[in-house]
């Protein structure tokens, strides 16, 4: 966002930004926000693995609690990838006009 606010002038008020830049703009705000998903999520499975790492002799029961939650949050981080990347389709017909 520091590339944003010096490069594109994103310090400046909603009304003073160039209609120019707006599109790369919404396109690096994308970017972050699924490149934020993605480490999160990978922190989160890396600290998963390490949970099931240690408790491989015995727990079984909890490590199928935890196999269920990495599925999970890689179910989550994939939608919210989908979602984010399908949900932005004006930002390109911006450019088409």
């Amino acid at each position: 966002m520091l590339i944003a606010q010096v490069k594109l002038g994103w310090n400046r008020h909603a009304w003073d930004v160039l209609p120019s830049t707006v599109a790369i703009g919404e396109k690096m705000s994308l970017i972050s926000q699924i490149l934020f998903a993605v480490a999160s999520t990978s922190t989160r499975l890396s600290m998963l693995f390490l949970a099931r790492r240690i408790l491989a002799t015995g727990y079984e029961k909890l490590q199928k609690i935890i196999t269920f939650a990495m599925v999970w949050m890689s179910a989550d981080c994939l939608i919210f990838v989908i979602v984010a990347l399908f949900q932005c389709r004006y930002v390109f017909l911006l450019e088409l006009s």
